[in-house]
């Protein structure tokens, strides 16, 4: 699912890695939470069948368009892609081969590269280091120990769980907790995913994403 802002240029590398996947049957719920930068002219352009596209009424937030996107999957694995993001060719393909060869693992995240306004690569976060960590559900006063981008989960475990609607920031990581409190996952040495973090990492996004995780552990103090 793809919850979509502004910036078509960014939008159109995070489709075109989507329809250069070497695993083809997917299907991609594109959300446009209230966009300026003519999104669906964008979507009408690949003639993908693929795609499935849904405008909001209005800007209602990364939260609330993320659980419209959760909410109307049909499949049996969930994956996420920020319009200003993009996937590695092979990310669904080894991830959709992690989970069929672990039935034990309901959700498995990857390594992600962190790049710079001009696309150069500036860091990895993420990654498992050399092998493939497992670990069971996770609880405790910090943040999930695995990316949120990267990460492939099933739905019937996603299912389970909801995108904080009122939240700005740091309704990922909310997310991920819910999961991960009643789930068993993994971590991939791979990196599977982009993360154009230049985006969002200004002083003032930083301190508010920290202040919408406080409060989220306030709602969640066990």
């Amino acid at each position: 699912m793809m919850p979509c802002r502004n910036a078509a240029s960014t939008q159109a590398m995070a489709l075109a890695s989507l329809t250069a996947q070497s695993h083809a049957d997917w299907e991609c719920i594109l959300v446009d939470d209230g966009s300026t930068d003519d999104s669906r002219r964008i979507v009408e352009r690949y003639n993908e069948p693929r795609l499935r596209y849904i405008r909001l009424d209005r800007r209602r937030g990364r939260g609330y368009a993320r659980q419209i996107a959760l909410e109307s999957v049909r499949g049996e694995f969930l994956c996420i892609l920020d319009a200003d993001d993009w996937y590695y060719p092979e990310k669904l393909r080894l991830q959709l081969e992690f989970l069929k060869h672990h039935p034990q693992v309901d959700l498995v995240s990857t390594g992600m590269a962190i790049v710079d306004q001009d696309g150069r690569l500036v860091g990895v976060r993420g990654s498992a280091g050399a092998d493939t960590t497992f670990g069971g559900p996770w609880s405790g006063l910090r943040p999930p120990p695995l990316a949120h981008g990267p990460a492939m989960m099933r739905v019937a475990a996603a299912a389970h769980a909801q995108y904080d609607e009122s939240s700005a920031r740091a309704e990922d990581s909310d997310f991920l907790s819910q999961v991960l409190e009643q789930h068993s996952w993994a971590v991939m040495p791979e990196i599977t995913y982009v993360y154009a973090e230049y985006a969002s990492a200004t002083p003032a996004n930083i301190l508010s994403g920290h202040r919408a995780w406080l409060r989220h552990l306030w709602r969640h103090p066990d």
